[in-house]
Protein backbone atom coordinates (compact mmCIF):
# COMPACT_ATOMS: atom_id res chain seq x y z
CA UNK A 1 0.00 0.00 0.00
CA UNK A 2 1.47 3.30 -1.10
CA UNK A 3 1.65 4.93 2.64
CA UNK A 4 -0.26 8.13 2.82
CA UNK A 5 -1.92 8.11 -0.48
CA UNK A 6 -4.73 6.09 0.51
CA UNK A 7 -5.56 8.12 3.38
CA UNK A 8 -5.50 11.27 1.31
CA UNK A 9 -7.51 10.36 -0.72
CA UNK A 10 -10.18 9.06 1.47
CA UNK A 11 -9.64 12.36 3.29
CA UNK A 12 -10.26 14.36 0.02
CA UNK A 13 -13.46 12.04 -0.54
CA UNK A 14 -14.81 12.56 3.08
CA UNK A 15 -14.46 8.33 3.65
CA UNK A 16 -13.89 8.22 7.15
CA UNK A 17 -13.33 4.37 6.68
CA UNK A 18 -12.34 2.06 4.53
CA UNK A 19 -12.16 -2.40 4.38
CA UNK A 20 -9.11 -3.25 2.05
CA UNK A 21 -7.60 -6.81 1.03
CA UNK A 22 -4.83 -8.35 -1.20
CA UNK A 23 -4.85 -9.77 -4.47
CA UNK A 24 -2.15 -12.40 -2.82
CA UNK A 25 -4.79 -14.51 -1.26
CA UNK A 26 -5.82 -15.60 -5.04
CA UNK A 27 -2.58 -15.70 -6.19
CA UNK A 28 0.06 -16.64 -4.02
CA UNK A 29 -2.29 -17.98 -0.88
CA UNK A 30 -4.64 -17.14 1.90
CA UNK A 31 -2.19 -17.27 4.45
CA UNK A 32 0.26 -14.75 2.78
CA UNK A 33 -2.51 -12.34 1.36
CA UNK A 34 -4.15 -12.45 5.11
CA UNK A 35 -0.46 -11.72 6.52
CA UNK A 36 -0.22 -8.66 4.33
CA UNK A 37 -3.34 -6.70 4.33
CA UNK A 38 -2.35 -7.35 8.99
CA UNK A 39 0.63 -5.63 7.78
CA UNK A 40 -0.33 -2.94 5.77
CA UNK A 41 -4.09 -1.76 7.66
CA UNK A 42 -1.80 -2.17 11.14
CA UNK A 43 -0.80 1.74 11.78
CA UNK A 44 -4.28 3.04 10.79
CA UNK A 45 -7.48 3.20 12.82
CA UNK A 46 -9.72 3.70 9.62
CA UNK A 47 -8.63 0.74 7.67
CA UNK A 48 -10.20 -3.15 8.38
CA UNK A 49 -9.33 -6.29 6.85
CA UNK A 50 -11.35 -8.22 4.28
CA UNK A 51 -10.27 -11.63 5.49
CA UNK A 52 -10.03 -14.25 2.90
CA UNK A 53 -11.14 -17.92 4.22
CA UNK A 54 -12.07 -21.32 3.60
CA UNK A 55 -13.14 -24.27 5.04
CA UNK A 56 -10.89 -26.69 7.12
CA UNK A 57 -11.35 -29.34 4.92
CA UNK A 58 -10.18 -27.60 1.64
CA UNK A 59 -7.00 -28.18 0.01
CA UNK A 60 -4.55 -25.12 -0.14
CA UNK A 61 -1.07 -24.18 -1.80
CA UNK A 62 1.89 -24.30 0.79
CA UNK A 63 1.98 -20.96 2.79
CA UNK A 64 -1.61 -20.82 4.39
Amino acid sequence: MARGKPRREMQRAGVSGAVVRRDEVYWESIGIGNRMVAQDIAPYDELFGLWAILPPHTPTKAGT
